[in-house]
Formats: C-alpha cells, structure tokens, sequence
C-alpha cells in the first residue's frame, strides 16, 4: 500500500519543478524519519518506479534527471540499500538499467549536498562542544544548505551529547533552545525521533541512555523546543519497536508530573552552570564540610554531583590544604577521603598528581600562616606513598620541590 504511495508521489512529481520536485523528496524523507511509512515501503515505490522507466522516458525525456539524484539521496540517507542498483538491470531494461545505475552510482560516490551538510554540522558542534561559543555555533547552522538541516542538527546534538559530562550536556539543551529562532518545529520533532529510532543501538555505548534522553526531552519540553504533548505523539511503531523507547515515555511523564521542573533544569549537576568561582567555592565547602562531620560517603557524593572531572586538582589541592592547617592528625583524614575518591572514579590518578603539583607550589605562602607546613607536607607525602596514591619518584621530586619553594631565595 505505501510502495504504491511512494510511486504515485513520484510520479506526480516528474512534471513539476524543480523546487516543487526537492519539496517531494522532503516530504518522503520526513514520512519515512516518523516512521508513517517503512524503508521497504520507499524500496517497493523505487522499484515500480524502476519497471516503468522504459515507457516514462517516452513522456518525460529526462525522467532520468530527476530520478537518479533521488535515489541516490534515498540511498544516502539510508532509506533505500544500495543493492537496489543491482536489479536496476532487470528492473528497468539492461540500457535504462545501466544508464541509472551509473547516474547512482557516480552521485553517491561524490560528496552529494546532504553528506557536505552533514559534515559542517558535526564540525560546528565539535567546536561549539570544545569552546562553548553559542552565537557562533547557531549563526553557522543557520547558514547551512541542504535538506532538512535542522533535523540533523538536532539530531547529531542530542547523539554527541549522550557521551559527555554533564556541562556539555547542559550546552547541547542551551544550542537546542537558542535553534527555535532557526528551525522550525518539525525538525525538532523529526531530530528528536530519529534519536528515539536509534535507542537501541546507542544503548551499546551509553547504558543509561534511557534516563539521558528522558531528561533531554522533559527540558526541551520546559524550554518550548518541543510541545507539552510531544510524548504523546511519538508514531506508534516507534514506540512498538522497542522498549527504551516505552521508558522514556514513562519517565518523561514522571519527570513533568506536578514539582518536577526544578529536577528537570537542574538534572546535569552543579557544574552544569557554575563558573570557576563558583566550582572554587563548592569544593571548599565540601572539603572543609569533610573534616569537620568526617562524613566519607556525603564527601564522595558532593564531588561525583559537581561532575567536574577536569577539576579534580582543585579538591587534591584544597584537600591537602585543609589538612595541613588542621595539623598532622588531620593527615590520614586527608589520604583516606583522596584514596575514596580515586577508587569512586571520583576523580582521576593524573588530577591527584596535580593537584600536589599545585599544593607544593602554594606551600610558600601557606607557610606564612602554618609554619609547619613543610614538614607535615612530607609526613602527608610518605603517607600518599604507602597507599600508593603518588609513586617514589614523584615524592622525591615533590619533596625536593618543596624544600626549593619554601625556602625564601636571597
């Protein structure tokens, strides 16, 4: 039924113009990304189409012209194999079937308008992801050609943000929103479908992608870039083909109950949205929190919520600090919360190595106030050793490091 839809558009088309013709192709490739009608739906068309060649090129002397580019965009969207080249032959006569699969052929080898556009917009968010310059990254996607850009926009968003931590997260739901003055609701729509398509398969590299992708979409639904409904119009054999695709419903609907906005906005942590400062500020307040109540598992929990692994030195180092003004008995206090944490991939074994990089380096100062500082650095050091949190050769450089900076020059 929907292969003779899919001819029948087709057909209607051939004597249309060009802009007319590219508005066909969209509409297809829009029907098949919901999910209205199947690939094999589209294949089936392609090859009725394919079988009436010989007698539409009759009518119509460049049907050529215009079917082989929509194959082969059809092709490179995936909605069609490849492998249909290889019964153009018997399909559509040996002449016109090999006239069309070299036509094919040579247009999915060259880069084609929709790989090109593609390409810019994985390189515009890998540049708005690493340096996080907002204007920059919606005015470049803005200017994109190409078919349906907005949807692969969204789309490729929504997948590189499944994989990194929480602040890149919260920049993907920001560059999401700022896009509703460049697109326009239906390609949030299909972006995020297409998402919800590949569920399955995303899981094999992000486990909890169920829960990720609930939390996206109940924050787009905050943020007016999908409609309060939107959960609710998901294509029915999108939400039969898979499971995750049920949960996602279900915790969306959870996450929007009454109360539950606040949870959804603050969803990717504390760093998400703090500046250096502010991270300064958290983590000397949780450490200092640490050595007062000695609460080992309320210190770990706070430091996996900042979800700052790059910041991880500046808890070493404060850390360290804390524990050298309190005096030698705070040391073991110190190692045990830095051991904890290391083991809780809290934190990383480089972040540990510099953090004492910059504690020793600090000493001088901190000397002013502490005058025994240095030694209880050294004692901190042998102690580090033992539970093999530095190696010997670094508490040798460390110890020798620390004896040049506390020592004033003349």
């Amino acid at each position: 039924m929907h292969g003779v839809l899919v001819h029948s558009m087709i057909l209607i088309a051939l004597d249309k113009t060009v802009p007319e013709q590219g508005m066909v192709g969209e509409l297809v490739s829009s029907l098949v990304v919901r999910d209205v009608i199947a690939p094999s739906a589209i294949e089936a068309g392609m090859e009725l189409l394919l079988k009436q060649l010989s007698d539409l090129v009759i009518d119509v002397p460049k049907v050529l012209d215009y079917v082989a580019p929509f194959l082969a965009h059809l092709i490179e969207d995936g909605h069609v194999q490849q492998s249909i080249l290889d019964q153009a032959g018997s399909l559509a006569g040996a002449e016109m079937g090999a006239e069309m699969k070299s036509r094919v052929g040579a247009l999915v080898k060259m880069p084609l308008p929709s790989t090109t556009m593609k390409l810019n917009v994985r390189r515009i968010l890998d540049d708005y992801f690493a340096c996080g310059d907002l204007h920059s990254a919606v005015a470049h996607l803005a200017e994109l050609e190409g078919k349906r850009p907005g949807q692969e926009a969204v789309k490729r968003t929504l997948v590189l943000a499944l994989e990194m931590k929480n602040s890149q997260k919260e920049r993907a739901s920001v560059l999401l929103s700022a896009l509703t003055r460049v697109y326009g609701t239906e390609q949030f729509f299909e972006g995020f479908i297409g998402v919800l398509k590949s569920i399955d398969d995303l899981a094999l590299d992000t486990p909890d992608v169920v829960r990720v992708l609930a939390l996206f979409i109940a924050r787009a639904m905050l943020d007016d870039v999908l409609p309060p409904a939107f959960i609710s119009f998901l294509p029915p054999r999108v939400v039969a083909a898979s499971e995750r695709v049920r949960m996602v419903q279900t915790q969306v609907e959870q996450l929007m109950a009454k109360g539950g906005s606040t949870r959804v906005v603050n969803a990717w942590g504390a760093s998400a949205t703090c500046d250096v400062d502010e991270l300064k500020d958290a983590v000397k307040a949780l450490v200092h929190e640490y050595f007062v109540a000695n609460e080992l598992e309320e210190a770990v929990r706070c430091v996996h919520e900042l979800d700052a692994a790059d910041f991880g030195h500046e808890i070493v180092k404060r850390t360290v600090f804390q524990a050298l003004e309190l005096g030698r008995e705070a040391l073991p206090t110190a190692v045990v919360l830095l051991q904890t944490l290391l083991l809780r991939q809290a934190i990383q074994a480089s972040q540990i190595t510099k953090g004492m990089v910059r504690a020793v380096l600090g000493l001088r100062d901190l000397s002013l106030d502490v005058p025994a500082a240095e030694s209880s650095l050294l004692a901190l050091l042998n102690l580090m050793l033992q539970d093999k949190l530095i190696t010997q050769e670094f508490k040798d450089k460390a110890e020798h490091m620390s004896t040049a900076v506390a020592t004033p020059s003349s």
